[in-house]
């Protein structure tokens, strides 16, 4: 039925089944109204459509844009048609995406988790009842509840992956061998596998019904906010941290707070979380979040202690503002730590209220006398050290002390401006060591790398020197330097390749005058060791050199041959006349052994001219 029909309508309309998903449904419709092609009728329904690789935005289950021509020759409304998606699960975590906006939007973006791009079926079920379960399309859904056996994803015949939808797919049919799916091997599924699936089809099942609610429906909040809210409340009530629940559902902190905030997540994510709190989707269904845990959510944590201590500060004056970010709550130590945006003060207030503060010292100035609590020998090798130029920080993991004890003591010893020059100085000479050593390591590495006799990239030797493509921005006194020697270097091998090339196309083309066959382009360019397309691309001339040398080879074997023809045509023309036959030229050429198109030719056809006589006329 590759031809339109004549009515509107398909002349077969059956009603779906209950449970039945989209893209069962669409090709039962095909195979009942006898459509040989699955293409032929997803072509009509879906006019936009203009490749049949278009079907497979089938596979997901999902909305198609506008329903298409569906409706018209179903006679189902686009509500009946939605029942054969996973649109009401969809909706009742989020507000469906407007596929319309952008070609490129497809279902899988947000369906990846959630429904499975392989089709996968239960052989028994297709049996007793023929079509294409909706809940054997979600991902989490491995086994047949009703036989106990797991659904089978590959045809048992040729082993090929069976996909819900393609061009050429047949009614429960392998969409490669044509075996029949109801005939597929099956293997049983063990009690406890059984037990956990049984659960979760509960709640997909309950997930999949248009019917249900999971949130109230209130016109200014998205589905995922008022579902965060939930998560959220239940996390309260149970008494649980993030952390904790996210270690049991193996999410992340940052995916869990963008649930219980509302963010948007793969579908997938939420499953983990219920069960994490081992609660039901009704269950959560029917939980009321009380109204006084909204307005506390809503409240910012410790307003009343968000006081600027600054006096000059506008934020120093009630009613306390949200411009005071909350840092840190310590909730074992009863303090917490904010930060004034306005002021940029940064404060600690402990839960009564009260402004904890620590007394700062002032700083050690040169000159001032110090204590100098520390051993002799300590001090003496602390100065010992400094004079080395030694850094601060090997300083101190050598002696055991902090790293500001050692800047205190260069203070009071009176030497710090000293052991700041050692140090610079002992920097500076490091730095031209490394520099050396560095220019030695590359020069080396290049040296056995230009050993070679072949073309160098920059990257190349990055990696002989375990460096990352980024290291060369980095080391930016020693990039000049390679790049300069790796120019020159290619230079050289590029001369060198050029010459050997040239030089071997010479001989070949020398070659030619002793060669009594047709020698093609790719021949020659084979024999010196490049391609086609570098001869084209970087020897322009000796590309038209090779070209005129062929043609002429191939002028001259012409020449030779239809010499060599004409040879033939006087010695069978001799035979034929000893033998007293009429010649013409059909006879002539037969009897040279030469096709019986060689006449074409005005030289063979003048050979001919000479040996036919008047009294035998061409045939």
């Amino acid at each position: 039925m590759s031809e339109g029909w004549f009515f509107e309508a398909l002349p077969l309309r059956p009603d779906p089944y209950p449970g039945e998903c989209l893209s069962g449904y669409l090709l039962r419709l095909a195979d009942l109204n006898g459509f040989g092609i699955f293409w032929d009728m997803v072509g009509d329904l879906f006019p936009t459509w203009d490749a049949p690789q278009q079907i497979h935005k089938l596979k997901w289950e999902y909305p198609l844009k506008d329903w298409g021509r569906i409706p018209l020759r179903t006679g189902l409304t686009p509500a009946e048609l939605t029942r054969l998606t996973v649109a009401p699960w969809v909706e009742k975590f989020r507000v469906p995406p407007d596929l319309n906006r952008s070609i490129y939007m497809s279902p899988g973006h947000f369906l990846k988790s959630l429904v499975n791009p392989v089709l996968r079926v239960c052989p028994f079920c297709l049996q007793s009842q023929p079509y294409l379960r909706l809940i054997w399309r979600l991902l989490p859904v491995t086994v047949c509840i009703e036989h106990g056996c797991f659904l089978q994803d590959r045809c048992s015949a040729c082993g090929t992956t069976l996909t819900p939808a393609s061009q050429n797919h047949r009614y429960l049919r392998c969409p490669i061998c044509g075996a029949d799916l109801r005939s597929l091997s099956v293997s049983m599924a063990s009690q406890d596998i059984l037990n956990v699936q049984r659960c979760r089809q509960e709640e997909f099942h309950f997930l999949l019904d248009p019917a249900t609610a999971l949130t109230k429906a209130i016109a200014d909040r998205d589905p995922s906010q008022a579902l965060g809210l939930k998560f959220r409340y239940l996390r309260s009530r149970v008494g649980l941290s993030a952390k904790a629940v996210a270690q049991k559902a193996n999410l992340t902190i940052s995916a869990m707070r963008c649930i219980e905030r509302g963010v948007l997540v793969p579908l997938q994510f939420y499953l983990r979380y219920l069960e994490a709190m081992r609660i039901s989707w009704k269950e959560l269904a029917w939980l009321e979040v009380p109204d006084e845990f909204v307005q506390a959510i809503q409240t910012p944590r410790h307003i009343h202690l968000r006081l600027c201590p600054n006096p000059k500060c506008p934020n120093h004056h009630l009613p306390p503002g949200t411009s005071v970010q909350l840092l840190r709550d310590i909730p074992e130590r009863r303090i917490a730590r904010f930060h004034c945006t306005t002021c940029d003060r940064r404060f600690t207030r402990s839960y009564d209220g009260g402004l904890l503060t620590q007394p700062r010292k002032p700083a050690l100035r040169t000159g001032e006398p110090h204590i100098l609590m520390k051993p002799q020998e300590e001090i003496a090798s602390l100065s010992k050290m400094g004079i080395r130029g030694e850094c601060n920080q090997k300083i101190a993991r050598s002696l055991g002390w902090g790293e500001k004890t050692v800047r205190i003591y260069w203070i009071a010893l009176g030497i710090e401006e000293r052991v700041h020059q050692a140090q610079a100085k002992r920097r500076t000479d490091e730095k031209l060591e490394r520099y050396a050593a560095l220019r030695s390591q590359i020069q080396a590495t290049l040296d056995s790398m230009f050993a070679q006799d072949r073309e160098v990239t920059l990257q190349q030797v990055s990696r002989a020197l375990g460096k990352n493509g980024e290291y060369w921005h980095v080391c930016c006194d020693q990039t000049d330097f390679v790049h300069e020697a790796i120019r020159q270097h290619n230079v050289r091998v590029g001369q060198r390749r050029d010459e050997t090339v040239s030089m071997q196309i010479a001989q070949s083309l020398e070659n030619l005058q002793c060669s009594d066959h047709i020698v093609k382009v790719e021949e020659i360019t084979k024999q010196a060791g490049i391609s086609y397309v570098q001869l084209r691309d970087h020897y322009p001339e000796l590309r038209l050199k090779i070209h005129e040398a062929i043609q002429a080879h191939r002028t001259r074997l012409k020449q030779t041959q239809i010499k060599n023809q004409i040879r033939q045509i006087d010695a069978a023309a001799t035979r034929l006349i000893a033998q007293e036959q009429r010649l013409n030229y059909q006879v002539i050429l037969d009897a040279a052994g030469l096709s019986p198109h060689a006449d074409k030719s005005a030289t063979i056809r003048d050979a001919l001219m000479r040996w036919v006589s008047n009294f035998a006329p061409r045939d």
